[in-house]
């Protein structure tokens, strides 16, 4: 098995995280309407789980 060297990663990655960003503005511009009064705590929410997500993946990488 091959894996894949750091510097290749780069635009996969790159690519991948506008892609969700960009569908993640869409379905917030569909749902405006429906939930618009949640988008607040939407956000807190979203922006705990990145930092989570991000900091299990720092630790992870330590070792």
């Amino acid at each position: 098995m091959t894996v894949a060297r750091p510097d290749r990663l780069r635009l996969p990655n790159l690519t991948s995280g506008i892609g969700v960003a960009v569908a993640g503005a869409g379905i917030g511009v569909l749902a405006a309407s429906r939930i618009g009064s949640l988008g607040l705590p939407l956000l807190f929410i979203g922006a705990a789980a990145h930092a989570w997500g991000m900091e299990a993946k720092h630790r992870l990488e330590q070792f």
